[in-house]
């Protein structure tokens, strides 16, 4: 999967620093820079997607995917704006986003009372709970470990970031800064993007190649020069989990 969305930008990640996550059950991610690829995955769980979480569900219609805390109450924005019918991945982020900007939820991913016992009303019959959270911060923890771990590894911080990628169709409706205040994203001035399915675009691209012979060397040159980061055999992938099983944007 990475390959091919590699492939569907290759002349971005050729000539930019870049940070790429291709992100579902499994996040995959790039890092680029001057040229050279380092790439990692981590077991996200299913919670970006809806499961394990009590009131979740995927990208369909009806899904809440954008809530905003307001004082009468809370707005919620479903997907194709049919009737809430749960809460999808962006819905989540944006949610906790909102949560921790009011006060409702303390970094450590902890709800005051009383959404700590009956859990945080979203709509009709959908709720979050503080073991929903919990679910979320552990995705979140990998993820974002596997970001740290990269970066650190090609010596690059967060400031020299130029783009910022979310693949997957968690991104069509994530607004950046909600998943950067959480820290699931670096908090930095990079251009974000979200190409939807890079896979697939990948796919067509080299589909659509004149010279099938160059895409296919291509395609097995990206394959072969990315530097693989396996993250449970990392001396710093614990404490790092750990660091950013809080809601924070502070680089370890």
């Amino acid at each position: 999967d990475v390959v091919a969305g590699i492939y569907s930008m290759k002349e971005l990640f050729a000539s930019e620093t870049v940070f790429f996550l291709d992100l579902g059950t499994n996040g995959e991610m790039i890092l680029s820079s001057c040229g050279k690829l380092y790439g990692t995955s981590a077991a996200a769980g299913p919670a970006f997607e809806g499961g394990n979480i009590s009131c979740g569900t995927g990208s369909i219609p009806g899904a809440v995917c954008r809530t905003k805390l307001m004082p009468y109450g809370t707005f919620t924005e479903t997907i194709k704006k049919q009737p809430p019918c749960g809460i999808c991945g962006s819905g989540l982020i944006s949610l906790l986003a909102e949560l921790f900007r009011h006060h409702k939820m303390d970094e450590t991913g902890l709800l005051e009372e009383p959404f700590f016992t009956g859990g945080f009303p979203v709509s009709s019959g959908i709720s979050l709970t503080q073991d929903d959270i919990r679910e979320l911060q552990m995705a979140k923890a990998a993820l974002a470990a596997g970001r740290s771990i990269l970066q650190k590894e090609a010596f690059i911080s967060d400031q020299k970031l130029t783009y910022l990628i979310l693949s997957g169709s968690f991104g069509s409706h994530a607004l950046p800064e909600d998943a950067s205040l959480l820290g699931l994203l670096p908090d930095c001035h990079a251009k974000v993007l979200f190409p939807g399915n890079s896979s697939l675009h990948g796919a067509i691209r080299f589909l659509a190649e004149t010279d099938s012979g160059k895409a296919k060397q291509t395609v097995s040159d990206i394959a072969q020069s990315i530097r693989e980061v396996v993250l449970n055999q990392h001396p710093d992938f614990e404490n790092t989990y750990y660091h950013w099983m809080n809601f924070s944007t502070k680089f370890l």
